[in-house]
């Protein structure tokens, strides 16, 4: 159970400020793109993901992006925000992570794995030995698969809840 709570929660990758990385020792985040960065439903990226991305870069944060989502629709999103990714990773697997650590090139203590599922995202980043942020999913409207999932989640953020009081 203690490899799917997140270390933290937050209501959107906004929160996720430069300084508040700085301040926790994180010089590199890794990010999950559906749902976390941009809705899964969008192509184009908003104008205020492209200036939250450069904010991050100028505070000199590194970044990768990390999907299980198809090539084609990765490669837009990454040279979009001129950054590395990985799609079709295979989250929740060990390795899944493994280029975007190799292309960060930081120790691990410095790096988090920023996404918005439990069973994907934070469950991969404790399996790297990284911090594991959760944001909410910017789409609330999912397939049935992915209702029951967070469905499954509730008990999860019950029990990070209950450690933060």
């Amino acid at each position: 159970m203690n490899k799917l709570i997140p270390d933290k929660v937050f209501c959107s990758v906004k929160e996720i400020t430069p300084e508040l990385l700085l301040k926790e020792g994180k010089k590199g985040v890794i990010f999950d793109i559906d749902d976390t960065l941009i809705s899964h439903k969008m192509t184009l990226i908003p104008e205020n993901i492209i200036k939250y991305i450069s904010d991050l870069k100028s505070k000199g944060i590194r970044i990768a992006l990390v999907s299980n989502g198809r090539p084609e629709r990765v490669s837009v999103i990454s040279q979009g925000l001129g950054l590395f990714a990985t799609p079709k990773a295979g989250k929740p697997k060990k390795d899944a992570l493994k280029s975007c650590l190799e292309h960060l090139d930081l120790p691990l203590e410095q790096v988090v794995f920023v996404g918005d599922q439990i069973f994907t995202d934070i469950l991969c980043a404790k399996r790297n030995h990284l911090s594991g942020y959760l944001v909410k999913p910017i789409d609330k409207y999912e397939n049935p698969f992915f209702y029951i999932k967070r469905v499954l989640e509730k008990p999860v953020l019950k029990k990070y809840y209950k450690r933060k009081k």
